[in-house]
């Protein structure tokens, strides 16, 4: 079942320091997951984000002006309050990203991302996926200029804010195979960062259960090669494994 893009709300705060809210209300959809992302007009390193009260886990941090992320399991489907709060100087644009068909226990396959160089005009980064996993990217600019996204990549906004002097972009892409690139190009030379997350789709093996059926077909490799399995057994314990 691969994971599905449901809505994205979006508020900037010219403030410093900030405190931004966003009441959002969720899909019907079932195994969500929540994706909060904040851009920032300067560095920090003291935000908080709540989703109805509780905390919600924070990502790695990309780039100078810095792109923050956090996802929250399962959240509510009634109207909820997402609230980011900070002591620091900075202005900031704050999203809400709403999915469904995500693993409920360790939802997140992979992140990355890169800062590009002053003169560049486009960005690529790929990260390691899973067929059906949903792969997230923010960019952020201070130029007003348009971003465009890659070809196979779904804009779900890029707008200028004017008040914080930043350009702001995010896209999603539906993952096909052990690797997905996210790429962006714009017209005048400018500096950019880059940021991905890989949600992992609802049925996808946990890297605990890959490990447990690893070791369970090395024991009996070990059993096969001593002699100690009769080829009945055999054919039972490789149509269970299979069936598995």
């Amino acid at each position: 079942m691969p994971v599905a893009f449901e809505s994205i709300s979006i508020v900037d705060n010219d403030a410093t320091p900030a405190t931004g809210l966003i009441n959002t209300t969720t899909s019907s959809g079932v195994n969500r997951l929540a994706v909060i992302i904040t851009f920032k007009s300067v560095a920090i390193t003291n935000e908080l984000v709540t989703v109805g009260g509780v905390n919600a886990t924070q990502l790695s941090t990309i780039g100078l002006a810095q792109i923050h992320s956090w996802y929250y399991i399962a959240p509510p489907l009634a109207s909820t309050d997402y609230i980011f709060t900070q002591t620091e100087s900075s202005r900031s644009v704050f999203a809400v990203l709403l999915f469904s068909g995500v693993r409920q226990v360790s939802p997140i396959r992979n992140e990355g991302g890169e800062t590009g160089a002053p003169t560049a005009t486009s960005t690529s980064f790929g990260i390691t996926t899973v067929a059906d996993d949903m792969v997230i990217d923010g960019v952020d600019e201070s130029a007003n200029q348009d971003l465009v996204p890659g070809g196979s990549q779904s804009e779900r906004t890029d707008v200028f804010y004017a008040n914080i002097v930043l350009r702001c972009a995010i896209s999603t892409q539906l993952a096909t195979g052990t690797s997905t690139t996210m790429s962006w190009t714009w017209a005048a030379a400018s500096l950019l960062s880059h940021k991905l997350i890989a949600l992992v789709a609802l049925g996808a093996p946990s890297n605990q259960a890959i490990w447990f059926m690893f070791k369970r077909w090395q024991g009996f490799l070990d059993e096969l090669r001593h002699g100690l399995v009769p080829p009945d057994e055999l054919r039972k314990h490789y149509k269970n494994t299979v069936t598995i």
